[in-house]
């Protein structure tokens, strides 16, 4: 009973000294250069913030990335109310890609 509690007490104290980082808790900045088409994602941390880390990286020409990337045929789908895509128009022959 003893070993147990032992453990027990032993395990808490291991698991109260770890640090626990919870996914999506930090602010993330996503920057790129125009030119070479490099990616940097700056995270906060305990030294700096992401603001920070974007701000130096702006100097040196990299621009934010505020819009995730989506499908670019999202809007080939007719909505309710909305003006026929390109696809759909009369005399459009042009190909997509």
């Amino acid at each position: 009973m003893k070993k147990t509690a032992f453990l027990l007490i032993l395990s808490a104290g291991l698991c109260a000294c770890t640090r626990i980082i919870i996914p999506g808790s930090n602010d993330t900045v996503i920057l790129q250069q125009p030119v070479t088409r490099e990616v940097f994602y700056c995270e906060s941390d305990e030294y700096a913030t992401a603001a920070v880390c974007a701000a130096e990286l702006e100097e040196m020409g990299f621009v934010r990335l505020t819009d995730k990337s989506v499908f670019p045929g999202k809007d080939d789908l007719l909505q309710k109310g909305s003006y026929p895509p390109r696809r759909y128009r009369d005399h459009q022959n042009i190909p997509r890609w």
